[in-house]
């Protein structure tokens, strides 16, 4: 697959993408089944040897039978498709494929976006303040692989996009704060059904 210099990604931005989808799947751990870390590994290694020119891209017959087993393997383990963990799981499995059909900056945009919607979903499960602290630090190494992508020419890992990064997060703090206080809160278009177990607050 040949790709025009100016769509190429940035190996900045390349390290930082593979960074942000660890950063977005650490967090499920704990409710995920062991070989997804494998998947994402795997997904994270083929793609670093398509850069070096190593590898190649898989085909398309490769990517198919990828999700189907993957789909098979989520339906094994928690012996179904359709809850909330399950979709989830399969959310995360389609974020690490997506890196392997990583070519261009079209496609690196998809995969940042899908990262932002994925932080989300960690909020369905619980809503700590570590947990919020440490996603908070996850969108900005996702806000970091937005910025190193607009930084053509950068051959070279650097940590400095980071700053940057966090120095825009910053300022968009008292915008979020005031349409926090500000907007008016609208019930949810859809309801995610939660497990049966789970703890619940509040007054019946």
């Amino acid at each position: 697959m040949r790709v025009k210099l100016e769509e190429q990604i940035p190996r900045n931005a390349l390290v930082w993408i593979i960074l942000t989808q660890f950063a977005m799947l650490v967090p499920h751990m704990g409710r995920l089944p062991g070989w997804v870390l494998l998947l994402y590994v795997g997904a994270a290694s083929w793609r670093v040897m398509v850069y070096q020119g190593r590898w190649s891209f898989p085909r398309g017959y490769l990517k198919g039978a990828l999700t189907l087993a993957c789909c098979a393997g989520v339906a094994a383990s928690y012996r179904t498709l359709i809850g909330l963990e399950p979709t989830v799981a399969l959310l995360l499995i389609a974020f690490a494929l997506k890196l392997l059909e990583l070519a261009d900056r079209r496609d690196a945009y998809i995969l940042i976006f899908i990262a932002y919607f994925t932080c989300i979903t960690e909020f369905l499960f619980t809503q700590e303040l570590l947990i919020v602290v440490y996603m908070l630090l996850a969108v900005i190494v996702n806000t970091t692989a937005l910025v190193a992508l607009h930084q053509p020419g950068q051959d070279r890992f650097m940590p400095g996009t980071f700053r940057r990064a966090g120095a825009m997060v910053l300022q968009a703090a008292p915008l979020m704060l005031l349409l926090f206080f500000v907007f008016p809160r609208i019930g949810p278009l859809w309801n995610v059904p939660l497990k049966s177990n789970a703890a619940r607050t509040g007054m019946s």
